[in-house]
């Protein structure tokens, strides 16, 4: 079996203080590995999104560890962390959260001008990736005229397009419809597992499960039902 690409350990999140207090994270611990589609499942308030946002080093834990390749990021500046996440994280989003003035292939290099590659380079590397997930002949569209599917497979093509090691989706077939969503969780699990990309998706929808190696089911900030990898 191979090392895992990210791991929680013992992890600990709290939202406010006193009386007021909400323990979202309670001693959570996972792996994540190279090539795997772990999905994260639990009622609402179940601390999904949160241990999301932990994983991908937005949200600080309380106590415990997040680990990149073995190495802890707690001791990571803001600076550092930032980097860390333009270079080793692709991220997609219930909202898709593309620029509306930007048309599909602006909007996929955008990611890759935040690593340092612009121009001539930055096009053929975004127009490819749109081409990897079915929207060459929509390449100079905007936002505005598109399907909620296609711009989902454009928020892929931008998390995909800097080769992270890590994929986080959040609720990413939430907005869609049930044969948008299959066609976005299915393009974004074989593109990420033809890469050995390590893949984390929070979701309600029972139509995802199938696409997962693994579900890891929280329930008040706990881990509830998470079996081990193969």
């Amino acid at each position: 079996m191979s090392a895992p690409v990210l791991e929680a350990q013992s992890v600990h999140v709290t939202y406010g203080a006193g009386p007021a207090a909400c323990r979202a994270l309670n001693g959570v611990s996972l792996e994540v590995r190279s090539g795997e589609v772990l999905l994260l499942m639990g009622p609402s308030g179940s601390g999904k999104t949160t241990l999301l946002q932990v994983l991908g080093c937005l949200l600080p834990p309380d106590s415990g560890s997040i680990r990149l390749f073995d190495r802890p990021l707690q001791s990571r500046n803001p600076k550092a962390l930032s980097r860390l996440r333009l270079e080793h994280y692709g991220f997609v989003f219930q909202s898709y959260n593309l620029f509306p003035t930007l048309n599909a292939w602006e909007n996929v290099a955008i990611a890759l001008d935040l690593i340092g590659i612009r121009g001539a380079s930055a096009e053929t590397r975004a127009r490819d990736m749109l081409s990897e997930v079915g929207l060459a002949a929509k390449a100079e569209s905007y936002p505005g005229e598109l399907s909620g599917g296609q711009k989902q497979r454009i928020a892929i093509a931008r998390a995909l397009a800097t080769e992270p090691q890590v994929i986080l989706a959040d609720e990413p077939t939430a907005a869609l419809d049930a044969a948008s969503g299959q066609a976005a969780i299915s393009l974004l699990a074989g593109l990420a597992r033809s890469r050995g990309r390590a893949v984390v998706v929070v979701t309600h929808d029972p139509r995802v499960i199938s696409y997962g190696d693994r579900i890891v089911t929280l329930e008040d900030g706990r881990i509830v039902d998470a079996p081990r990898a193969n």
